[in-house]
């Protein structure tokens, strides 16, 4: 492979060019199709409006009937706690990105929603009451997603997504128990 002239073979006998040059040869077609697989992989995207409406305010005293009943008490406090932080660090975002946050709040609160329905169903598997160890399934879930699927969840923290979680719950649209008849907030 040391012979010099190899580099001029194709110009002096164009019908027998050197075959180490030609394995060099790069493809125009095949590098930019390998650029093109270089991209981030498109999320799912969630179309629709979203149900939580953050101008109502937070549905406590359905949260807390709904967390009594899956065995939470003792984790009310904590969920409400996230739930309001949640709500207002999403009123911010609406008001930073008003014409963006009706699809990144659609966004978050599906996959919020699909990560509750998910434990929700393994949890059903469980004895009564089995509220704590859907919490521990969700809070897992909910941390992989903000870590491992950031982009996903609009580059939510674990905290806020959880603080999803109590919102979706005082919406009714997540429960820790079997169903059972609310009574909504009172003024």
């Amino acid at each position: 492979m040391s012979d010099p002239i190899r580099h001029l073979r194709a110009l002096i006998e164009p019908v027998d060019p050197d075959p180490v040059l030609l394995a060099k040869r790069i493809d125009i077609e095949q590098a930019l199709l390998d650029v093109s697989s270089l991209r981030a992989k498109t999320s799912f995207r969630f179309p629709g409006k979203p149900t939580i409406n953050l101008n109502d305010g937070l549905k406590s005293s359905v949260l807390e009937q709904k967390l009594v009943a899956g065995g939470l008490s003792d984790d009310v406090d904590y969920m409400l706690a996230r739930a309001r932080a949640a709500e207002y660090n999403l009123l911010e975002e609406a008001t930073r990105y008003p014409e963006k946050f009706p699809d990144r709040l659609q966004q978050i609160e599906q996959r919020v929603h699909g990560e509750l329905s998910e434990a929700n169903l393994r949890a059903r598997q469980l004895e009564l009451p089995y509220g704590p160890s859907m919490l521990i399934d969700v809070q897992d879930r909910l941390r992989h997603l903000s870590s491992q699927h950031a982009r996903e969840v609009c580059n939510q923290s674990y905290e806020c997504l959880v603080g999803v979680a109590g919102l979706l719950t005082g919406e009714c649209r997540a429960w820790w128990s079997p169903r059972f008849p609310v009574s909504s907030d009172t003024p």
